[in-house]
C-alpha cells in the first residue's frame, strides 16, 4: 500500500514494536512519512475508543480498512476488564465496534470505502453458537472460542453488507482467509513451547506454510482488486470467493448477533438477555 503511494495507519499494540516494523518498511523502500503508528489493544474497550479518537484527528477519510487483530490461543479462560471472553472480545467485539465507528471516514472517500475482516477458515469447524454462553466459562474451549470468534466475524460481514448497500452504496464489506501464516500467531499455541519442538518443525513450517507476505495477499485482493467492485457481504480464500459455515445462513442468528455486537459496543441499546437468552421471561 505504501509502495503505491497509500498513507498508512498501522495499529500496533505496542508502539516500540511498531516503531521497529516501520523501520524495517523504510529499509525495503517504504516512505515513513506516509506510515504512521497508533496503539491499539483490543483487549480494551477504552484503548479501542482512544485509537479512534486519535485516528479521526489524522484524517477525516479513509479509502479502505483491513481489520486484522487476532488471538488464536490463551492458556486459561479469562475476562477482560469489560467482561468478555479475551479471545471474543479482541478478535470479534473490539473489530466490530472499529468497524462500525470507522464508517464515517470511509464514507468520505472519494470511491467506495472497503472494510476486509480477516477471519479464518477455522471457522468451519463450529457447530454451537451460543451467544448467552459466549463469555461463560463452562463453555471455553481455547480452540472453539477462536472459531467462534472468526464464524462471528463473517457473520457480521454478511448481515452488514445488504444494510450499508442501503445506507450509502459507498462501503463494501468482505471477510477472507489468509492462510495458514508462519507468524508469531501459530506461535502461541502450546506445542511451540518446547524449543526443541520448535527446531524439528522449523523447516517443515517454512516449506509448508505461507510467510507473511503472501498472507497478505488475499486481504490485499480484498482491499484493492478491480474485480470486487460493488463486490459486498462475501468470504474469500485464495483469492476466490469461497462457501462458508451453514451457520452463517441462520439470518435470525445473525440478527441477534448484530444486536448483541451493537449492545456490548454500546453503539445503541438493547435489552440484550432478552434477545440472547431462549429461556427469558
Amino acid at each position: 500500500l505504501n509502495y503505491r503511494g497509500a498513507v498508512v495507519y498501522m495499529a500496533c499494540r505496542s508502539k516500540e514494536r511498531g516503531m521497529r516494523a516501520v523501520d524495517d518498511l523504510v529499509k525495503f523502500g517504504c516512505s515513513a512519512d506516509r506510515l504512521h503508528i497508533l496503539e491499539l489493544d483490543q483487549s480494551s474497550m477504552a484503548s479501542v475508543r482512544a485509537f479512534i479518537d486519535k485516528l479521526k484527528g489524522l484524517t477525516d477519510t479513509l479509502d479502505g480498512i483491513v481489520l486484522n487483530a487476532g488471538v488464536m490461543y490463551v492458556p486459561r479462560y479469562r475476562l477482560t476488564k469489560d467482561g468478555h471472553e479475551y479471545i471474543w472480545q479482541v478478535n470479534y467485539v473490539s473489530t466490530v465496534l472499529l468497524c462500525e465507528s470507522l464508517l464515517p471516514l470511509l464514507k468520505k472517500c472519494r470511491g467506495v470505502g472497503r472494510i476486509v475482516i480477516v477471519s479464518s477458515n477455522a471457522h468451519i469447524w463450529i457447530n454451537d453458537f451460543n451467544l448467552y454462553k459466549i463469555d461463560r466459562p463452562e463453555y471455553w474451549n481455547s480452540v472453539k472460542a477462536y472459531g467462534r470468534s472468526k464464524l462471528a466475524q463473517i457473520m457480521h460481514t454478511v448481515t452488514r453488507a445488504p444494510m450499508l448497500r442501503r445506507e450509502s452504496k459507498l462501503v463494501t464489506i468482505n471477510a477472507c482467509h489468509p492462510g495458514i501464516i508462519n507468524t508469531p500467531l501459530l506461535h502461541q499455541l502450546p506445542i511451540f513451547g518446547n524449543s526443541t519442538v520448535q527446531c524439528l518443525l522449523a523447516p517443515f513450517l517454512w516449506y509448508f506454510l505461507k510467510d507473511a507476505k503472501d498472507g497478505a495477499q488475499t486481504p490485499l485482493y480484498c482491499l484493492l482488486s478491480e474485480e470486487l467492485d460493488g463486490v459486498s457481504g462475501k468470504y474469500f480464500c485464495e483469492m476466490k470467493q469461497v462457501e462458508v459455515n451453514p451457520l452463517v445462513r441462520n439470518a435470525r442468528l445473525r440478527q441477534t448477533l448484530l444486536e448483541y455486537s451493537f449492545q456490548a459496543c454500546k453503539l445503541i441499546k438493547y435489552n440484550t438477555e432478552r434477545l440472547i437468552n431462549p429461556y427469558y421471561r
